[in-house]
């Protein structure tokens, strides 16, 4: 039987690479608290993005009702048709500010990516997404 005390931890080089690699590759929701008040937040509004020579900015605007919120996630989806916001795969960031900056190298081959952006509040309750807006090459 082994206990913690008999693991010798440093003598596993790659633990932490592993684990971020193969458990805890994608960022993660906090969890909705069903006992608490289930009133979905508005979505953001007027998405846009804004394109510069190294990198493009994206905007959005607070929704109007909810100006106490605590983030905004922001899904990255491959082509032109948003995809399903219930996959973390798709999660590509999440932020406390109302705009993110894309940079040009990390849009990989150059491919199509349809963006959408939820609002999330103190009770950790997601809107449903903005309208996507589609970043062509």
């Amino acid at each position: 039987m082994a206990t913690v005390d008999n693991i010798d931890w440093p003598s596993r080089p790659g633990l932490n690479r592993k684990l971020r690699k193969d458990c805890y590759r994608y960022p993660a929701l906090v969890p909705v608290n069903p006992a608490l008040d289930s009133n979905q937040p508005s979505s953001p509004l007027d998405v846009k993005i804004i394109r510069n020579k190294r990198k493009f900015l994206m905007k959005w605007n607070h929704p109007e009702n909810n100006a106490d919120g605590t983030y905004f996630v922001v899904y990255r989806f491959k082509g032109v048709a948003s995809g399903s916001i219930d996959n973390p795969a798709n999660i590509y960031r999440i932020t406390t500010k109302p705009q993110i900056t894309i940079r040009k190298r990390c849009l990989l081959f150059r491919t199509n990516s349809t963006f959408v952006v939820t609002f999330v509040n103190r009770l950790h309750h997601e809107s449903q997404p903005s309208e996507d807006i589609t970043l062509k090459y």
